[in-house]
């Protein structure tokens, strides 16, 4: 993979310089909640910014990010490029499964090449498989050494097959700040 670009970097890494932080305070005034809602806003570019590249190489027709929530054994969705079938906020329990061990326990890409992988592997295949999609690849995101979340790719089948997923190290290490600054249900 060619070296991410400086506008991906900077819209995941969310980091606003002083004067941004300022003007960003002071467009929203005093109220907190527009505060909060222009960092959401901004959180949203980031991750619209990382589906447009992750659309170009390996590409994919549903892509998904995932907060993963250990305290509550949930995985709730941040981001969705089919927002119909699959809504932002959504949830998900956390399987006792193959899955969980490899991607949210072990921290390594989770693989799916086939329609039958899919079945085995997910309980919303049916939905999956509406959408056209019989492969699965599966990022964990970490922070400090513990997996907050997952890139979900889907695609036809075998899409995945053969991918380096050492290519995505670095951008996988710029999506954590991103995937961090999701909430956590129950979080104050």
């Amino acid at each position: 993979m060619s070296s991410l670009p400086d506008c991906l970097i900077r819209a995941l890494s969310g980091s606003l310089d002083e004067g941004e932080e300022e003007a960003t305070a002071n467009a929203a005034g005093s109220n907190s909640g527009d505060h909060e809602v222009m960092k959401q806003d901004r959180l949203n570019e980031g991750f619209a910014a990382l589906q447009g590249f992750l659309a170009r190489r390996p590409g994919f027709r549903l892509f998904t990010i995932l907060r993963y929530e250990p305290r509550n054994a949930l995985i709730r969705r941040a981001w969705t490029s089919e927002a119909e079938a699959y809504p932002v906020g959504g949830t998900k329990p956390v399987p006792d499964s193959s899955w969980t061990q490899t991607l949210l326990i072990e921290g390594k890409p989770f693989l799916c090449s086939t329609a039958e992988d899919i079945r085995a592997t997910f309980f919303d295949h049916e939905v999956i498989a509406r959408l056209g999609c019989a492969s699965a690849l599966n990022l964990p995101v970490s922070a400090d050494g513990v997996v907050i979340g997952s890139l979900n790719l889907l695609h036809e089948a075998h899409h995945y097959d053969g991918v380096d997923t050492t290519e995505y190290h670095a951008l996988l290490q710029i999506c954590a700040p991103a995937l961090r600054r999701v909430p956590v249900h129950g979080d104050a």
